[in-house]
């Protein structure tokens, strides 16, 4: 019986071997594709923002979001004005803190994500995904 069991184990332990070898491989074959595809597509971002930059004068930079899968280009607001957004300022927090208490009022809670709508003229940028 142990005769049979010695004759047994060389194979199984190289049978184990091959497969945890051949995981490796496999792993490490996905994690260089992964690399690849996400150098390719920084690149075709870079084409888009370069592309973008002939069209108009107000891009302003460019980057790729690896969750998302997207290239986000950045481009001046030509709407954004200094001056409405300091006089207005106040009066958009003062309107959203009114709007956030009459819905817990409604509701017994907030039901908003919590963020302050900016008005177009008052950002400075904006983001457009391809």
């Amino acid at each position: 019986m142990a005769n049979k069991l010695n004759k047994l184990t060389l194979p199984a332990t190289i049978l184990i071997a091959i497969l945890v070898l051949g995981g490796f491989y496999c792993t490490t074959q996905v994690i260089q594709e992964h690399k690849e595809y996400i150098a390719k597509r920084r690149m075709d971002c870079y084409k888009i923002y370069k592309e973008e930059r002939n069209k108009w004068s107000n891009v302003e930079g460019n980057s790729y979001n690896e969750k998302k899968d997207v290239c986000e280009i950045t481009y001046k607001n030509p709407k954004y004005n200094d001056k409405i957004c300091k006089n207005k300022e106040k009066e958009y927090v003062d309107k959203h803190i009114k709007e956030l208490k009459e819905r817990i009022k409604k509701y017994g809670r907030d039901t908003t994500l919590n963020s302050i709508p900016i008005p177009a003229e008052c950002s400075k940028t904006f983001t457009r995904n391809f």
